[in-house]
């Protein structure tokens, strides 16, 4: 009886720290008992959901998922970050805005977005790259202000501002799936317009190619569309950049006679900031000349009589790419750009050894003119980059066979208008 009593009470000990284990588990992604995650939960789902991150128990979390505990949390942070404020006029603006941003963000069909992203092709695989990926580092950027709100509260305009520009770009990007959806079994359709190949013959004895062909211009034609859609994230980036050059502009030009501590720590400050701008720029397009080159390239061999057509454009357009777009593009790329160590270097020659406490000297007058150059320069070649003839294609033939598409299975009645 002794015995049987002893396992019992084994059994039970095992029982509770199994449930203390999996509570602490659950616990990082469950409620608090006042129904809401802490800024330190929120922080402790973030990083255990990183897959670069090991550990015993991982599990994934979807950007997008991210994004609605962001809103649950958000009204926490508010309170936090009202705290900080004595009018209170200030006070329930904070409130009203967190308030209104966690009802959009709520409204989100996550569901629904996150199974049409799964099943958007043209950007899976090895085709350019996951939707996932950018979306999380947008979400990424935006985390980062909210978590700093309660210290610092006027960071909600800039949250309101960069939560704005996140929902329209979800909403763009949905839309843009449903338009692609509907463009599937266009390529079946194909013998309805002779119109798209040089000789209508081919249609009798090449249609499976031509099908294929189809069915490949459509995926890079809304690949194409959904970059676009990221490009007006990266020009924000860019916009900030030049923001901040001007404002480092203004902190040079009074450092001519003496440095202080202070004016130290905004160089680097925004020595940081301009810096993880320029690489997330850079790293997009690199990545997304780096997969179009390959899918121009298939261009190149096409029947359709739109590439047929335009052969010199699109061998032109990958001469760019390979020989002036990439390169400027990867300058400051992860994947070893070599403007970045130049970037540090003239700002080095500013910034000195010396620690921020201590007294500097004046800043050089040539140090200071170099460094806005080498700015300038960057900015003027991702200008170079973001404008390229590669969207006066997509906008000028591309769109063009699209709309002939698109006629063709309205006709059909395969899609409504």
């Amino acid at each position: 009886m002794g015995f049987f009593v002893l396992i019992l009470l084994l059994v039970a000990v095992a029982a509770g720290i199994y449930l203390m284990d999996q509570s602490q588990f659950l616990g990082s992604r469950g409620p608090t008992p006042s129904g809401n995650k802490t800024s330190l939960e929120l922080d402790y789902v973030y990083e255990n959901t990183n897959p670069k991150r090991s550990g015993t128990i991982e599990f994934e979390v979807h950007p997008l998922e991210r994004l609605a505990m962001m809103g649950q949390n958000l009204g926490n942070y508010a309170e936090l970050a009202a705290k900080k404020l004595s009018d209170e006029e200030e006070i329930q603006r904070l409130k009203d805005s967190s308030a209104i941003l966690a009802d959009r963000i709520s409204q989100i069909d996550l569901e629904a977005l996150i199974a049409s992203l799964h099943r958007f092709t043209p950007l899976q695989g090895s085709y350019f790259m996951s939707l996932e990926v950018e979306i999380g580092t947008a979400i990424e950027e935006l985390t980062h202000y909210i978590n700093q709100l309660p210290q610092a509260p006027q960071l909600m305009e800039v949250i309101e501002s960069r939560t704005d520009k996140l929902l329209k770009f979800c909403d763009e990007l949905m839309l843009l799936i449903r338009e692609w959806e509907q463009a599937q079994g266009a390529q079946e359709l194909i013998h309805k317009s002779p119109d798209l190949v040089l000789n209508k013959l081919q249609i009798l004895t090449d249609q499976q190619v031509l099908e294929t062909e189809l069915q490949d211009f459509l995926n890079l034609y809304f690949a194409m569309r959904a970059f676009e859609i990221f490009d007006s994230m990266n020009r924000d980036r860019v916009n900030e950049v030049r923001r901040q050059m001007d404002y480092l502009g203004v902190i040079l030009s009074r450092c001519h006679s003496q440095m202080n501590p202070s004016d130290y720590q905004e160089i680097q400050r925004l020595q940081k900031s301009m810096l993880s701008s320029l690489r997330l720029v850079s790293d997009f397009y690199f990545k997304f000349f780096l997969g179009i080159t390959g899918a121009l390239e298939k261009l190149q061999d096409f029947r359709l009589k739109l590439f047929s057509e335009n052969l010199d454009i699109i061998v032109r357009l990958i001469s760019q790419i390979q020989n002036e777009y990439q390169p400027m593009a990867g300058q400051f790329s992860s994947r070893g750009g070599s403007a970045e160590a130049d970037y540090n270097k003239a700002f080095q020659k500013i910034l000195g050894s010396s620690s921020p406490s201590s007294r500097h000297s004046p800043i050089q007058g040539s140090s200071a003119e170099n460094l806005m150059g080498f700015l300038n320069n960057r900015i003027e070649d991702i200008d170079s980059f973001m404008d390229s003839d590669l969207k006066v294609f997509l906008h000028g033939p591309m769109r063009g066979l699209w709309q002939q598409i698109r006629q063709i299975l309205l006709d059909s009645g395969t899609q409504t208008s």
